[in-house]
């Protein structure tokens, strides 16, 4: 028996996992959910463990544990589950020193995120007079803010894309038509793409947090 680090697997599929002991006479083998406490009880008592739908709360480690008269031993990998972005924003506020617009991602592998004004493409990562984009990450989580000053076009639309390797998910804001940055007021949002109270709730903290 020999542990492996690490198993990438990707959201919805399925997975079959076997465990093999060289023992004579055979072990008994079976699944656990975690470090198996001495008695816990097994999620498989066999030396299959399947998972017809992965799912995100499946990451964490699995273990494998043979018994057998003269002893036992256990086994253990770590499944890391990976998802296309799940997208809460962008969401737009007008401030003192302009508009001010943020958008959170969640995903693994960790999502990149990039704005769109009207045609143009600002892919987020510095500044350039009248748009600052400020991105941060952690973990699984990508949140990025971007300040907008001066005048802004009628009927402009402003979306926020995030994308890693599994897809991509972009949501959208209309600028209301005739307003300047300086003007007063909330920007109403469409909103493209999952997203949840409590996803946003996190989102809030992890931009506490990086600031």
């Amino acid at each position: 028996m020999q542990n492996t680090s690490s198993l990438p697997v990707l959201e919805g599929q399925a997975l079959r996992l076997l465990c093999a002991a060289d023992v004579n006479p055979p072990a008994h083998l079976s699944w656990f959910q975690g470090t198996p406490a001495l008695n816990a009880t097994p999620i498989s008592s066999t030396e299959i463990l399947e998972l017809p739908r992965v799912q995100m709360e499946h990451e964490g480690e699995f273990t494998c544990r043979a018994q057998h008269p003269l002893g036992s031993l256990h086994v253990s990998l770590s499944l890391s589950v990976h998802y296309p972005p799940q997208l809460l924003g962008p969401s737009c506020s007008w401030e003192a020193e302009g508009l001010r617009c943020s958008c959170c991602s969640r995903a693994q592998p960790a999502a990149s995120l990039r704005w769109r004004l009207g045609e143009g493409l600002w892919e987020g990562n510095g500044s350039h007079d009248p748009f600052t984009a400020t991105p941060s990450s952690a973990g699984p989580w990508a949140n990025s803010s971007l300040n907008l000053r001066g005048e802004l076009s009628s009927g402009l639309r402003l979306s926020c894309e995030a994308r890693n390797v599994h897809g991509t998910r972009s949501g959208t804001v209309l600028l209301l038509p005739g307003k300047s940055v300086l003007g007063a007021g909330v920007v109403p949002a469409a909103l493209a793409g999952a997203g949840a109270m409590a996803l946003f709730s996190v989102c809030v903290c992890l931009t506490f947090f990086c600031v």
